[in-house]
């Protein structure tokens, strides 16, 4: 079974408005009218299909409910096995798709804190105990 997220490059928990300004934008591209090949009457027959049912929400739900695998989070990224969603083709990704996938893509590494920061109580903590030591171990060496 197709993927009709995949097919509309729409998250699955885009909202109906999201949904339809996906088609549209799709059809103005796919449309038999404008482009008289065959693959983008197959295209544009998927996309139909896809819209029709992902714009009822009965429809939706039933196909969430068919397609677990589909509804549930990714916890692996494999770009063989899994695409994240947006478009697989530059060419025709739509502009909030393209940023979508892009930032699945090559994601903001998380920022990690150095040695230092990570540890400058342990280590101030160290160097003030070494000092106590060194003036406890040069008090009992001057009384003696």
């Amino acid at each position: 079974m197709p993927d009709h997220y995949f097919t509309l490059q729409v998250d699955r928990r885009a909202e109906p408005e999201v949904i339809a300004a996906a088609y549209r934008s799709l059809a103005r591209k796919y449309h038999p009218d404008k482009t008289a090949s065959a693959a983008s009457t197959k295209r544009m027959q998927e996309i139909n299909a896809a819209y029709e049912v992902l714009r009822d929400p009965a429809k939706r739900r039933a196909y969430d409910r068919a397609n677990p695998l589909h509804a549930c989070r990714v916890l692996w990224r494999d770009p063989d096995a899994m695409v994240w969603g947006g478009a697989s083709d530059p060419e025709e990704s739509t502009d909030w798709a393209h940023a979508y996938a892009r930032r699945r893509s090559r994601p903001a590494p998380i920022p990690r804190k150095g040695f230092w920061e990570r540890n400058i109580g342990c280590v101030l903590y160290l160097i003030f105990a070494a000092f106590v030591c060194w003036q406890v171990a040069a008090t009992i060496v001057l009384k003696m």
